[in-house]
């Protein structure tokens, strides 16, 4: 290409720039007499990336399959847990405290009905906390399951305990004489 026209191309490049820039100038709103012309800017929020939490952990101590008792303590973890439930065929059982720290962990005593066959879910509701404007945690995490794999099931078995009252017979015995004792 000869130098002749490459520098027309430039020229016609820098005109063709020159020329933008002045209808974007003419189609903006005019200002009073010696003012400067009115720009404006347009800030797009920069979207903030909130990498994905590690999810956080239920688990439950082995309960008894069978049992004569009418309670159970279900002993319960929670990684950042707040709020511990156990719901069976005889209600819904919370702990009572407010938990801090890491792990967790609660011990929540339920009722049992005579001669059922209880079901138990567990619930754990995960602590919500913000890091650098993003959140994390604020769900519930539910199992049917101990720490083994275990459903966690227990069978009350109310025997009542019979007892027998024999009545008491009175008979009068002709009282013996010591001397016939002696001999």
């Amino acid at each position: 290409m000869k130098p002749t026209a490459r520098l027309a191309l430039v020229l016609l490049g820098v005109l063709g720039t020159m020329g933008v820039l002045l209808l974007a100038l003419a189609s903006t709103p005019s200002s009073p007499a010696g003012a400067a012309p009115l720009i404006t800017a347009t800030l797009t929020p920069t979207p903030i990336f909130c990498p994905t939490g590690t999810p956080e952990s239920i688990g439950v101590e082995p309960v008894p399959s069978t049992t004569l008792g009418f309670s159970q303590v279900v002993t319960v973890y929670v990684s950042n847990g707040e709020a511990m439930t156990v719901t069976a065929e005889s209600g819904t059982f919370a702990h009572p405290d407010n938990f801090q720290g890491y792990l967790s962990s609660g011990l929540i005593t339920i009722s049992l009905l005579p001669n059922t066959d209880h079901h138990l879910e567990v619930r754990g509701r995960v602590r919500r906390f913000e890091s650098n404007g993003c959140v994390y945690g604020g769900y519930t995490l539910r199992t049917t399951r101990d720490r083994f794999g275990n459903p966690l099931e227990i069978s009350q078995r109310f025997t009542p305990v019979v007892t027998c009252h024999f009545p008491l017979m009175y008979t009068t015995v002709p009282p013996v004489p010591v001397e016939s004792l002696d001999q």
